[in-house]
């Protein structure tokens, strides 16, 4: 099924009719990207982990006919969700994709002491082009649900609303400890009812403010090696790591 277009279905089911009710930009590109006929097959998925295969019958009104179906395992067991400094639209779009494709459960943007203020002021209007962008990303990778796009925060307002058990990791190449080889027995706790949230600099990487501040909720500082990384390459191999210490990857 993983080589057909894959559409999610909003509703979470496929109708007896074999109508389905989609979103019209998904619609639009059945009929006008991937031009559809009688006979086409197509990949329907609903957010809880149902993949459906199903040949097109009808197109006015858009008719199919189910051929097979399987349960998917793509999300993560762990619960992980990426706070990235609001960076420039086109470094934050490859995070939102790339995030989604790494198995975050969330992207939830902060705005920190050295962020660039235009950047932060315009992230708040952004947040709907993102959540298209990982809706796009979720067709790709298999996954059955986008990841939650928050707007973008302060770093103290979003520290005051992070569970007290979750664990929380900053990527900073001034840290003393690297990510460890095998899971430890912080990272164990992750699978269980706690989760871990991974913290991305701007360009100019964290303030000492910034850091202090993330120290007093409990955070872990890593660095990734000898290399100095631009933000979004942070983001991307910060959670790829994190990821496969959890067995998500």
């Amino acid at each position: 099924m993983s080589r057909l277009p894959r559409i999610p279905l909003p509703d979470g089911v496929l109708p007896a009719s074999g109508r389905p009710r989609l979103l019209p930009e998904d619609e639009h590109h059945l009929r006008a990207v991937l031009r559809i006929r009688p006979g086409s097959r197509v990949c329907f998925f609903t957010a809880a982990g149902c993949e459906i295969e199903a040949t097109v019958t009808c197109l006015s009104p858009l008719t199919v006919a189910p051929v097979g179906a399987r349960e998917l395992d793509t999300e993560p067991a762990a619960v992980v969700v990426l706070h990235p400094t609001v960076l420039r639209p086109g470094f934050m779009s490859m995070i939102m994709e790339k995030a989604t494709e790494l198995g975050a459960v969330a992207v939830e943007p902060i705005v920190t002491e050295w962020s660039v203020a235009a950047s932060a002021r315009g992230a708040e209007k952004e947040v709907r082009r993102w959540e298209r962008i990982a809706r796009e990303a979720v067709k790709q990778c298999g996954r059955s649900r986008a990841p939650r796009i928050a707007c973008p925060e302060a770093l103290e307002a979003c520290l005051r609303h992070v569970p007290p058990r979750d664990l929380l990791i900053v990527l900073h190449p001034a840290a003393g400890e690297l990510p460890p080889a095998a899971p430890d027995d912080r990272l164990a706790a992750i699978l269980g009812e706690s989760g871990l949230r991974l913290f991305i600099g701007p360009e100019g990487g964290f303030s000492s403010r910034d850091i202090a501040l993330l120290a007093a909720h409990g955070a872990v500082s890593w660095r990734l090696g000898p290399r100095i990384l631009r933000a979004e390459t942070a983001a991307v191999a910060g959670l790829a790591i994190l990821q496969r210490l959890l067995g998500n990857l």
